[in-house]
């Protein structure tokens, strides 16, 4: 006789580690088949028959609990809606099924998930939990869990060790993403900011398909900057190591680069660019180096020549007192080998110039 184990998730918490686990156990435990709600939840749906039917018919239900399984990422707590799925499902759970509830934990502890808990969850923190903790000790969690729902419910397990699914394996039974999840989503990841959810047409070998993208319109004044941008990409937002106030150079370890941070303010031309760099044991960089550092978000800086505020597009605190204007690269004009091309990190372009023409400088070299 098969048993069902019933396992309680909220999808904008711990989906990954549902589906993972869902995986795993069906192949530690043959004679279990683990259900797992993959459709998508509307907020103001009424508890689907779906979901009472499987956890009537289930032996054990498993509360996943990660740091989101209560309260929303602005705060909200969900469980003052008495008609939250969750809540219903693990309240069902301790009411229907006192002694085969089993708690596991995802990133957080007991001490934070139980503080408060309404009535109906008053018996879970008697429980005795597991933790699911990700990396390396994962299979671990998931052997103690295998072990534990096989002892329950007197079922054959299967020994050894499993690996953790593959990305293929899970992107094929991981629920596609809602608009109103991915909205969630957007609230704790500033780097979403600006980003939509649209539904789009996909073609496959065995005919159309609805498919989701993510997609965010840029205005550029002319095509110079728009070129600039999709030439350089976004700079990550951890991309140089630490360093101090006073540091003369940065490093980079995106590209491997060491960035001469505070620059001498005058303008030379491209030879006498490249012969200071070269006597520093450093270089000039080229044009595609030097476009890593320019920064899509600029800054307004004091410029005591102009006497007034102009942009800067470069991270201030990488690369302070950097001045408006165009930066000598290595690398020569597409169509002009007299020429050379400079980066102007007052608007973030690339223009070529004759090697006559003075620019400022900044010298890079290889980390080693």
């Amino acid at each position: 006789m098969s048993h069902r184990v019933f396992l309680s998730y909220r999808r904008s918490d711990v989906a990954d580690q549902a589906i993972a686990l869902k995986i795993v156990l069906e192949q530690k435990l043959p004679e279990i088949a683990v259900f797992v709600d993959t459709e998508s939840i509307n907020p103001a749906e009424r508890w689907p028959d779906r979901l009472a039917n499987a956890l009537e018919h289930s032996s054990i239900v498993v509360a996943l609990i990660g740091p989101r399984w209560r309260f929303s990422s602005d705060g909200t707590d969900r469980f003052k809606n008495p008609q939250d799925w969750v809540l219903q499902e693990v309240t069902y759970g301790l009411v229907h099924k006192t002694a085969a509830v089993i708690p596991v934990f995802v990133d957080t502890t007991p001490n934070d998930a139980y503080r408060d808990l309404p009535v109906g969850l008053s018996n879970l923190p008697s429980i005795n939990g597991l933790e699911l903790a990700r990396g390396h000790r994962w299979m671990q969690g998931a052997d103690r869990l295998a072990i534990l729902i096989a002892e329950m419910t007197s079922t054959r397990r299967i020994g050894g060790t499993i690996e953790f699914p593959t990305p293929d394996e899970l992107k094929k039974r991981t629920p596609r993403l809602t608009e109103v999840e991915f909205n969630d989503h957007k609230l704790k990841i500033v780097d979403l900011e600006g980003w939509v959810f649209a539904n789009v047409p996909v073609s496959t070998g065995s005919g159309e398909i609805e498919g989701t993208e993510l997609c965010r319109s840029f205005v550029f004044e002319d095509f110079k900057r728009a070129f600039a941008f999709m030439a350089r990409g976004h700079a990550p937002p951890d991309q140089y190591a630490t360093f101090g106030s006073q540091a003369t150079f940065i490093d980079d370890p995106h590209t491997r680069l060491t960035w001469q941070r505070i620059i001498d303010p005058n303008t030379t031309d491209q030879k006498g660019a490249a012969t200071i760099c070269g006597n520093s044991g450093q270089r000039l960089p080229t044009y595609r180096e030097l476009l890593t550092i320019v920064d899509e978000d600029p800054h307004d800086e004091w410029d005591p020549d102009a006497a007034k505020a102009t942009a800067r597009y470069i991270d201030p605190d990488a690369f302070p007192n950097t001045p408006p204007g165009p930066f000598w690269t290595m690398s020569p004009g597409a169509n002009n080998k007299q020429k050379f091309k400079v980066v102007d990190f007052s608007d973030g372009t690339t223009t070529e110039q004759a090697a006559t023409f003075v620019a400022f400088y900044r010298c890079v070299s290889d980390d080693p």
